[in-house]
Parts: structure tokens; C-alpha cells; sequence
């Protein structure tokens, strides 16, 4: 992989600052702690069907609730963010979401119910705040990377450790209760919140530390700021009064952003990828523990897709800032990457299927993610594209709730495929059901989602949105 770090500028004298960097470990440990959080359901589910009898539909219906509210947060959240910015914001959602975590095993179907709710609802704005992030403080020479690194590599490293942490660490090494780890896994997440109030700054023309070089850096001047030039970039923070229009639209991109056929294709797209995702974040667990594997090993084989998802969107981030720089139409290079990786994803299910040992599966699934995530960094870097640094979150939050509504509906249907599916036997109380139904749909879902991107044209970008 090519150095991380291609500012060209930072030769020349005086040295631009590198408070961006900052910036960038704080998203990098805001998405890390999202999915560490959100994956805590993959143990959570088998200890309610173990201990409340709980059947595959009724933990898929449980697990789905999130997505109500995850989802019909997206685009307010996004509006939000974009209006007001992602620091205040971020603050206080990863303290409210880390509190709610350990409610999520509390055993009454009423009160699991409305701890997802709350989860799902707190953690909406998350990545459309981190798009924002990325659109404001890295120029587009690196953008993309930058944002593999943060959603893909960083998110899938925290589902990745979940299991282990929760598993094979907490309550399998130190004999831990589930109730303990979950509120071990909340101080992790207040710790972050108050980092990242206290370190985080909305853009790099409001943070004191940042200097005018490093700002012209980020927008991808040669001069910097300090001679005076107006930017967009400060633009978005001018009162209501101002007559710049670009301020003015500032208000409402989203009306702007549902014209656009690109946005629902994006939409769609991340529901197709969305909904198969919620395999390996809410049935893992069950396969593996209802086929025998120690709850030590089962949180090993769970994480290792979620380490291939990270490896494989470290490699489009890379791909597609190469693709962008030898391709004349970003978008085309954006839509080779997404097509590919989807189709890959689906050949590889369909190998999946012919697997027996669990082991091979998970292997097989980590080679799958690996595909599958390669696309995450072309919907980032697409929602960015059209967004600009005006509308960037409400794009992206376009994105995601589309991805919600397939993160909804797709539980539903793979619980109902599982309850139909032949049953082999139980173990520990949990029923070993026929998984190839359900893999050979989710084979058919990555084709579509790979097509889907032969019609996304993220070149055209929401007007006055100084895309970049």
C-alpha cells in the first residue's frame, strides 16, 4: 500500500500542521467502538434463545428493531450534522448509545425491545457525522483511503473484535457474566465521548491548532487561507444573513439530493449489501454455537470475516484513489470497483455451500467479506462526490437509510428461510438448522447489488455542493 500520507505541499516552508491527523485517529476510534458496540448481539441472541427459549424468528425480529430506528434516523440526522456540525453531535450519541448497550440482555422481550430501539436510534447519525468528517478535513487526493480506513478497516476491526473481546477474552478467560462485559464494553465508549468533545473540532478553520498551510492543504489550494481567498468550507458556517448562495442552499441539500437518480441507486444498492450484512452481525453466533463449537472458538470463527471486510475495504480505498488518479470519469472508477467486489462476493457464497466443517465456512465467509466490504469505500466516496462539503451527511444519510430499510427486511425474511429450513438437530438448546437456503439467497442479493453499480453516476454533484 502506497504511504498513507501524499501531501505534496508539506515540502515547502513554513510546514503545514497535522492536526487533520488527529482528527483522523478520532474517527478511526469512533467507528472502531461503533461496531465493537453493535456487534455485541451476535452473543447477546443465543443467550436469550439459551436461557428464554427465544426461537430464530423471535431473536431476528429483536435484532431488526435497530433498524427501525437506525434507519428512519438517517436523514434527520444527516440534515443536522450538516447544518450544525459533527462535534456536539458525535459527543453525545456515543455516550447515549455506550449506556444503552447493556440493556440489550436485560431478558424481558419489552425491555430488549426497547434497548435495540434506543441503539438503533443513537447510532443513526454515526457515519453520515464521519462522512462529514472526511468531506471537511482530508483533500480528495486521499479521501478515499481515508475512508476506508475509518468505515471499513476501523468498523470491521471493531465487529471483528467483539466476539474475541466478549467471548474468549472477557467472559471466557476471566469468567465474566454477560451483564459485566456489556457495561466493561460501555466505559469504553464514554471514555471516547469525552476524547472526542474535548479534542474535535468542526472544521480546520475552527480549530486554533490548525494553520492556514495545513487548511489550504486540505481543500487542495496552493496558497493558503490566510491571503484572504473565501471557501466554501467557511462559507457553511456564515450566519443565516449572509448572501453568499451557497449558504443559503446550505439549508437544505436533501431536497436537491432526492433529484438526483444516483442517490436512489446508491440507496438501493446499500440496502441489497446492507441486508445480507446482517448475517454476519446477528447469525454467526447461532451457526457456529448450534453446531457444537466452544464459545471460545465460536467468537474466534465469528470475527474472521469481519478481518476479511477490513482487509478487503483497505484494498478498494487504495484501488480506488489509484482508479481516480488513471481513469478519466470518476465515477466509472468508482462503479469497476463496486461491480467486481459484489460478483466476487457472490461466486463466493456459492462455494460456501458446498462447505461442511465450520472452519472452512468461516474461511469461506472471511474471503466473502473480503469482496463484500470492497464496495463500502466506492459508496463513501460516491456520497462524497456528490455532496461535497455542503451536503456530504445527508447524501450519505440517503445511503444509509436505504441500507436500513434492507437491514429490516432482510432479518425477517432470512429467520423466516432458517424456521424453514431443515432441522438437523439441537445443541444446547439451540436448533441446528440447513444454512444453504439462506446462502444461496444472499448469493443472488450480492448480484444485484453488483449491477446496481453499472447505473450509479456519482459525477454529478448536488449544486452549489463545492464537490470535490
Amino acid at each position: 500500500m502506497p504511504p498513507l500520507n501524499l501531501d505534496e505541499d508539506e515540502s515547502s516552508a513554513p510546514r503545514p500542521t497535522r492536526v487533520r491527523w488527529l482528527v483522523f485517529g478520532l474517527a478511526c476510534a469512533t467507528s472502531f467502538c461503533l461496531y465493537l458496540h453493535r456487534y455485541t448481539w451476535n452473543f447477546v441472541a443465543p443467550e436469550l434463545q439459551a436461557q428464554h427459549g427465544w426461537s430464530a424468528g423471535e431473536v431476528q425480529q429483536a435484532y431488526t428493531l435497530f433498524n427501525i430506528t437506525y434507519g428512519l434516523g438517517q436523514i434527520p440526522s444527516g440534515m443536522l450534522i450538516d447544518r450544525h456540525g459533527p462535534r456536539l453531535f458525535l459527543t453525545l450519541i456515543i455516550a447515549l448509545w455506550s449506556l444503552i448497550i447493556p440493556l440489550q440482555a436485560a431478558g424481558t422481550w419489552l425491555a430488549v425491545a426497547a434497548a435495540r430501539l434506543g441503539l438503533g436510534a443513537t447510532q443513526a447519525g454515526c457515519y453520515p457525522a464521519l462522512a462529514q468528517v472526511t468531506a471537511r478535513w482530508f483533500p480528495l487526493a486521499y479521501r478515499t483511503r481515508i475512508q476506508g480506513l475509518v468505515a471499513t478497516v476501523c468498523g470491521r476491526a471493531g465487529g471483528a473484535l467483539a466476539p474475541i473481546l466478549m467471548t474468549s477474552v472477557l467472559m471466557g478467560t476471566l469468567n465474566l457474566s454477560l451483564s459485566i462485559t456489556l457495561w466493561v464494553l460501555t466505559a469504553t465508549g464514554l471514555l471516547l465521548a469525552g476524547l472526542f468533545h474535548a479534542l474535535f473540532r468542526n472544521t480546520p478553520e475552527a480549530d486554533p491548532r490548525v494553520s492556514p498551510e495545513e487548511a489550504a492543504l486540505i481543500r487542495g489550494q496552493l496558497e493558503p487561507v490566510s491571503t484572504g481567498v473565501p471557501s466554501q468550507l467557511n462559507a457553511a458556517a456564515t450566519p443565516r444573513g449572509n448572501s453568499n448562495p451557497a449558504a443559503r442552499s446550505h439549508r437544505v441539500p436533501l431536497l436537491d439530493a432526492l433529484k438526483l437518480p444516483s442517490v436512489w441507486l446508491i440507496a438501493t444498492m446499500q440496502a441489497l449489501v446492507a441486508g445480507v450484512d446482517t448475517i454476519y452481525s446477528s447469525l454467526l453466533g447461532i451457526y457456529f454455537i448450534s453446531r457444537g463449537i466452544p464459545l471460545v472458538k465460536s467468537g474466534l470463527l465469528a470475527s474472521l470475516p469481519l478481518l476479511g471486510g477490513m482487509l478487503g475495504g483497505l484494498c478498494a480505498a487504495t484501488l480506488n484513489d489509484w482508479l481516480l488518479r488513471v481513469v478519466a470519469r470518476k465515477h466509472v472508477a468508482r462503479s469497476m470497483v463496486g461491480l467486481v467486489s459484489n460478483l466476487f462476493a457472490a461466486l463466493g457464497m456459492l462455494v460456501l455451500i458446498r462447505q461442511s466443517s465450520p472452519t472452512a465456512v468461516a474461511c469461506c465467509l472471511a474471503g466473502i467479506k473480503f469482496f463484500a466490504d470492497m464496495s463500502q469505500p466506492c459508496g463513501w466516496g460516491a456520497c462524497t462526490d456528490i455532496g461535497g462539503r455542503r451536503g456530504a451527511a445527508t447524501v450519505f444519510a440517503c445511503m444509509n437509510a436505504g441500507g436500513n430499510l434492507g437491514g429490516y427486511l432482510f432479518p425477517i425474511l432470512f429467520g423466516l428461510i432458517l424456521e424453514r429450513s431443515p432441522l438437523l438437530e439441537t445443541v444446547a438448546n439451540i436448533p441446528q438448522r440447513d444454512f444453504t437456503p439462506l446462502f444461496t439467497v444472499a448469493a443472488g442479493v450480492y448480484c444485484l447489488a453488483g449491477l446496481s453499480w453499472l447505473l450509479i453516476n456519482s459525477s454529478r454533484p448536488l449544486p452549489n455542493s463545492e464537490a470535490a
